[in-house]
């Protein structure tokens, strides 16, 4: 339902909903993916944090899973980069999902720590891997301030990721 609640705008909703399931499932990765999207792009980048720091003091997971990787978000639209990137690299040697929203934010983390070396690689990446993807309007679209989905597209471009023509 918080789900729903999500595509549909209804963003106070959305997040009363996921709470209310994270409450009755505290433990279930699967929930914690939904309750750390939706707060994620409300703009709730501390909760995230600390709903996934917490999650991953108690469970013990064999793989990485996508909560992970919205704290990866989380933390680089908190300006914590290191933290990002840290993030993003554990949940992949997880054999967690990597895509192209987890390369955009590699490339965005490392391009603001000023490993510019690492993020060209990655935008290289991103172009060679998933050419049609428009990570940076997605996100423009996602966020309920578009203000967190251009400073992403910001960062990508620093690094010379080109959206395609």
């Amino acid at each position: 339902m918080a789900w729903v609640k999500f595509a549909k705008g209804n963003w106070l909703e959305a997040i009363e909903f996921a709470q209310r399931a994270r409450r009755l499932a505290p433990h279930d990765v699967h929930v914690l993916e939904f309750v750390s999207l939706v707060l994620l792009y409300s703009g709730s980048f501390e909760q995230v944090v600390e709903i996934s720091e917490d999650a991953l003091s108690k469970i013990e997971l064999e793989r990485g899973y996508v909560f992970q990787n919205a704290m990866g978000s989380a933390k680089f639209h908190m300006k914590d980069n290191e933290g990002a990137v840290s993030a993003f690299e554990s949940v992949a040697e997880k054999g967690g999902p990597v895509g192209p929203v987890t390369v955009a934010y590699l490339m965005a983390s490392h391009q603001m720590l000023g490993n510019k070396a690492e993020a060209q690689t990655l935008s290289e990446q991103l172009s060679r891997e998933w050419p049609d993807s428009r990570v940076d309007a997605l996100f423009e679209e996602l966020f309920v301030d578009s203000k967190y989905g251009k400073d992403l597209s910001y960062a990508m471009r620093q690094a010379n990721w080109k959206p395609p023509s």
